[in-house]
């Protein structure tokens, strides 16, 4: 059976973003099926219309496999550079963001899958560049880069992210941008999707599931998706945001914490340390002789050498 990627979008009254949400996932050409799947909280504004216009624009292309379960379209418009589009979609009430990627992820039938928000989008071609790192690397997760934009289209700032670890998310608060990773349905499963009581860290909380479940990691080196920050985002609500996304964020990591027991100090302990002598060497390295600037570089085992 040829790769599908199941792709979720959950939104709710985001009309003035979702065409090109819709538009960057069906535009994908490859080698591949598109399972695409929207879920959507009821909306009162466009965004239904929106979503049937591009529904009727799938269907009336010509029907090219069924895989799943699943009827597969091949557009005959400018969507029609994979192997075929599935395209599905509900409006009803849900209990939030994460109770609607949840829902997605029950339905999804792909190998691979994501969620990608109603208002942010892919850049250029990318699932195809996915399928190939995970097919090349045997990954559970594959890791991209992502660009921020302002509601103008005024890009803001660009990420090239690393593969996480379980330290440096807890103790570094460093996280990969949501909208460039995808997963193997597998691991999703594994895992039990995204925890349904938060609704500002769920992605981090994800990540941190797929690190404690010994999930392997791959990087591609490629900006994947723009991450859009406009007045309605969850991400631009200043003071609001820092008052609920920052206890969510603590209590959730608080309970990671717990589950490394004795080797929750160890990291601090570490970082600490290195600081320490970071500052001793910036002070005094220079002065040192040769033979202890060697013994020390041995003991300390820093990637920044004492020159």
């Amino acid at each position: 059976m040829k790769p599908i990627f199941s792709i979720i979008t959950p939104t709710y009254n985001q009309g003035k973003f979702i065409s090109k949400t819709i538009e960057s996932i069906l535009g994908q050409a490859g080698d591949f099926f598109i399972d695409y799947i929207i879920m959507d909280g009821a909306s009162t504004d466009q965004t239904v219309g929106i979503i049937q216009k591009y529904e009727a624009e799938v269907l009336a292309g010509d029907m090219v496999a069924e895989e799943a379960g699943l009827k597969f379209y091949k557009p005959k418009s400018r969507f029609n550079k994979n192997l075929g589009i599935s395209f599905r979609y509900e409006s009803k009430k849900d209990k939030g963001q994460s109770d609607a990627i949840n829902q997605g992820f029950a339905k999804a039938v792909g190998q691979y899958t994501t969620w990608l928000n109603s208002d942010d989008y892919y850049i250029g071609q990318v699932i195809s560049s996915m399928l190939r790192v995970f097919q090349s690397t045997g990954a559970d997760v594959v890791v991209g880069d992502t660009v921020g934009y302002d509601g103008d289209g005024k890009e803001i700032w660009r990420a090239s992210h690393n593969i996480p670890s379980i330290y440096s998310m807890l103790y570094e608060q460093i996280a990969p941008q949501q909208p460039a990773i995808f997963y193997t349905k597998e691991l999703i499963d594994r895992v039990g999707g995204v925890n349904e009581n938060l609704h500002y860290v769920m992605d981090i909380d994800l990540w941190l599931k797929f690190l404690f479940a010994g999930a392997k990691f791959a990087k591609l080196h490629q900006f994947v998706a723009a991450q859009v920050y406009h007045d309605a985002a969850k991400s631009t609500q200043g003071e609001y945001w820092l008052q609920v996304f920052e206890p969510e964020d603590k209590a959730m990591k608080k309970e990671y914490r717990k589950r490394l027991g004795w080797r929750q100090y160890y990291y601090p302990l570490k970082l600490i340390k290195e600081r320490v002598f970071r500052r001793l060497y910036d002070l005094g390295g220079k002065f040192l002789p040769r033979p202890i600037k060697d013994i020390l570089n041995r003991i300390i085992g820093w990637k920044r050498k004492i020159s």
